[in-house]
């Protein structure tokens, strides 16, 4: 009796043991597997955490510099005075063209960093040619390079907007830097250089009104190639504001409020006011 109490002792150890080494091997996979889940719940969260900051950076995003390039007249009539008074031999300090020359730096510099503005003259010659270039490209803190481009030349040929708009549209177009783009024609008068007869202006000869070509330029730049433009016009006043008002619409961003569609300019208060105008549009 004593001899099977002693064998039933030994096989109730060796169960009890067994029971406790798989007790313990089941713990340790149990543990294997919430490690397991944790590191799965950790990877998680890496990824909710990475989708997270993913959509944070994409919605916080900001939005890129537009190019914006300012495609000024300097025909001859430019030398008159704002307001529309000829001189004999041009208005000197009076004159449109040196409101430009001296205040347009100014006014283009409290955007420069917000905006890469550009500059390109028409015409480039005396007469009608325009160029494909431009004066000076899009960049950054490129007001004062602006300003000292005009100081190098005068105001004396005619005013072919049509060439110089669709050359401006072509030119911008090409730039794969993935920027949104606009014109801000710059201007003081109707169109030349086209087919329509009309009479030549101060310093002109032989010039021809090109006022519907130049509209349908300006359209074409904006429905086809996405290029909005703003339209400047300095000093202006007759037939030619028919045609300015005619040319923002076609451009796709005519002045708001009151008063013209275009943005009349008379002193260098209101370059300034029209170009920090334009750049809260385009680069708000």
């Amino acid at each position: 009796m004593a001899r099977w109490a002693f064998v039933a002792s030994v096989l109730l150890i060796e169960f009890l043991g067994g029971a406790g080494c798989t007790s313990s091997e089941e713990n340790k996979s149990g543990s294997g597997e919430v490690g397991g889940g944790g590191g799965a719940a950790s990877g998680g969260g890496g990824e909710t955490a990475g989708g997270a900051g993913g959509a944070a950076a994409a919605g916080g995003g900001v939005a890129m510099a537009p190019d914006m390039l300012v495609v000024l007249d300097r025909s001859g009539s430019m030398n008159d005075a704002v307001d529309g008074t000829s001189c004999t031999g041009g208005c000197g300090e009076a004159s449109k063209w040196n409101l430009l020359k001296t205040e347009l730096g100014a006014a283009l510099a409290p955007e420069e960093t917000n905006v890469r503005w550009a500059l390109k003259l028409f015409a480039s010659s005396n007469l009608c040619a325009v160029t494909d270039g431009v004066e000076v490209a899009p960049q950054f803190s490129s007001a004062a390079t602006i300003a000292a481009q005009l100081g190098l030349v005068s105001a004396t040929t005619s005013t072919p907007t049509t060439a110089a708009v669709s050359a401006a549209a072509a030119y911008l177009a090409a730039l794969a830097d993935g920027a949104p783009k606009y014109i801000v024609l710059v201007t003081d008068g109707a169109p030349t250089c086209g087919s329509s007869p009309c009479a030549p202006g101060p310093g002109e000869t032989g010039n021809q009104c090109d006022d519907d070509n130049a509209i349908a330029a300006v359209k074409q730049a904006y429905t086809a190639l996405g290029i909005p433009t703003f339209v400047l016009g300095i000093g202006v006043s007759g037939p030619a504001e028919a045609t300015l008002t005619q040319m923002a619409l076609a451009g796709g961003e005519p002045r708001a409020g009151p008063g013209p569609l275009y943005y009349p300019v008379a002193s260098a208060a209101d370059l300034s006011a029209a170009f920090s105008a334009i750049a809260a549009v385009a680069a708000p």
